[in-house]
């Protein structure tokens, strides 16, 4: 049975079907075109909070497993990873620029609520002001996240205090089984050097899945491209 009704956001009369015995003052309050976008509104919002909430860089903020371009072998081995085995752990080594950061901020935005991007050079920061007061509390955070992402691995110097700083939130998710997706360009010796021996068996026993990337640097593409 059609029925008419007015729509309470654009004011627009639109017809609907009325089940029958229905009341005839049980009509829709909205019109199907201002649902849909009241729906996608909502959905975009939900992003924009998990994006925030999850500490992913704007930059990333419309990218995901459905817009990462694996050209190799590779790539398509460390999207299968990520995207299907994140909780195993996934350590992802390659040169820059062939979409480790962008598959881990896929892995987290698809993780469980409360999973975690940080680049380690931002924790550490976050931890030498937290000696001043001034943190924000990421390295808390990281330690107790379902699913933590580190990114650029091996990009901090090296020093007593960050090795004890890595171990231990390294040393916890292994004892408390929380999964670590980890990015590096960093060789293996080097990893070694900057997180020190313990740390590095940590992470390999947080890293189930190990995949050595290969593929163009897609930032120069882009610079290219401009």
């Amino acid at each position: 049975m059609t029925d008419t009704a007015t729509c309470k956001s654009c004011g627009q009369c639109f017809d609907y079907e009325r089940l029958e015995g229905a009341p005839v003052g049980l009509a829709p309050g909205i019109c199907a075109g201002c649902a849909e976008k009241t729906s996608t509104t909502e959905a975009v919002e939900e992003r924009r909070a998990a994006l925030i909430e999850r500490n992913v860089p704007p930059r990333y903020a419309d990218e995901g497993f459905e817009t990462f371009n694996a050209t190799t072998l590779t790539q398509r081995v460390a999207l299968e990873a990520t995207r299907d085995h994140a909780r195993q752990g996934v350590f992802l080594l390659g040169p820059p620029g062939c979409g480790k950061t962008h598959l881990a901020t896929a892995a987290i935005m698809a993780g469980p609520a409360g999973s975690l991007f940080v680049s380690t050079t931002d924790l550490l920061d976050d931890i030498r002001a937290g000696f001043d007061g001034d943190g924000h509390g990421l390295f808390e955070r990281a330690k107790r996240s379902p699913l933590l992402a580190l990114d650029d691995l091996g990009s901090e110097a090296i020093k007593d205090w960050v090795r004890d700083r890595l171990y231990t939130l390294l040393n916890w998710r292994w004892n408390q089984g929380l999964p670590v997706i980890a990015t590096t360009n960093c060789r293996p010796k080097m990893i070694s050097e900057r997180i020190g021996e313990a740390g590095v068996s940590r992470l390999s026993g947080l890293c189930q899945r190990r995949v050595e990337m290969q593929g163009p640097d897609a930032r120069r593409k882009l610079q290219v491209a401009s």
